[in-house]
């Protein structure tokens, strides 16, 4: 940071403040004469994100995270302040709608020019799924005896639902991996996306898993949200087939997402992490979600 501030002239106003020290990343914060600075590093499954982000503003300036410096040596880089208000503190539904809807448009325009990051075929996610199940009992917070089984027994659903999503025409494209609203800002008038550290490229449908999650406390007085932000993000995809199948495509990638989200923390995230105590319970949440959704459609 001190060297970034000394060969651009961005003079240093305060000390630099360690924001963040946890299992899968560090985030520090340098005050300067041309506004906040933030650098952030996270072990090497992860480290992909500042390329990543490069990348993205090349196709898409302005529309997430301005990285100034790579760190090759120590997984990190530096980024510009957002100077953006944070989506979740709007409470505006109609935002959320454009968010999601810019953000599916994104996706689109990425099938064909592809980022250099871990992929996650859609078409071969059903070949994944005995590994998965045969690991259960191994997980650092294990489910219980009675859901392993459980899991283990709709396995055979969740191969076919694997398949039929498959099918269904939707072309795989980068996943943002944490699309939570709280990783989306607005600028003015304009979406700006960043923490892009779990991202992969897979189905894209994966993405609103955890858009929609905590959608109550985040709009508790739109109970009609979910609907609106779904019918939004899946107007972006109008022509790639019927909006009946969009729909349709949507309701089967709701347990894939969840399988999906399990897979990339048992397999990439959890094994890279020394400190496991609080990411193991995101891959439990997954399980517990695919548990609910497999439930649900037998």
């Amino acid at each position: 940071m001190e060297q970034h501030a000394r060969e651009t002239g961005a003079t240093p106003t305060g000390p630099v403040q360690q924001l963040r020290n946890w299992e899968r990343s560090t985030v520090l914060q340098q005050p300067t004469q041309r506004g906040l600075l933030y650098y952030k590093a996270a072990p090497a499954p992860l480290a992909h994100e500042g390329p990543l982000l490069r990348w993205l503003s090349e196709r898409f300036p302005g529309e997430v995270t301005t990285v100034v410096a790579i760190d090759e040596l120590r997984g990190g880089f530096l980024m510009q302040d957002l100077e953006a208000v944070p989506l979740h503190e709007t409470g505006d539904v109609a935002r959320y709608e454009q968010v999601v809807h810019r953000y599916g448009e994104m996706q689109r325009a990425f099938i064909k020019d592809l980022p250099d990051i871990p992929r996650y075929a859609s078409a071969g996610l059903a070949e994944r799924v005995d590994g998965l199940l045969s690991r259960l009992p191994e997980l650092p917070a294990p489910l219980g005896p009675q859901e392993i089984e459980r899991l283990r027994a709709l396995g055979a659903q969740l191969k076919s639902l694997c398949d039929q999503l498959a099918a269904c025409g939707i072309p795989d494209t980068l996943e943002h991996g944490d699309f939570w609203p709280t990783n989306v800002a607005l600028r003015d008038e304009q979406a700006v996306f960043f923490d892009f550290s779990d991202a992969t490229v897979t189905h894209p449908f994966f993405s609103l898993r955890l858009f929609l999650a905590e959608m109550d406390s985040f709009l508790p007085h739109q109970p009609d949200a979910r609907e609106r932000i779904v019918k939004a993000y899946l107007s972006a995809w109008e022509g790639v087939t019927t909006p009946e199948m969009l729909f349709r495509t949507y309701q089967l990638s709701r347990p894939r997402a969840a399988f999906h989200a399990a897979l990339l923390y048992v397999e990439r995230i959890l094994p890279a992490l020394e400190a496991k105590w609080e990411m193991q319970n995101m891959a439990v949440w997954a399980l517990h979600d695919l548990l609910r959704e497999l439930e649900t459609l037998a």
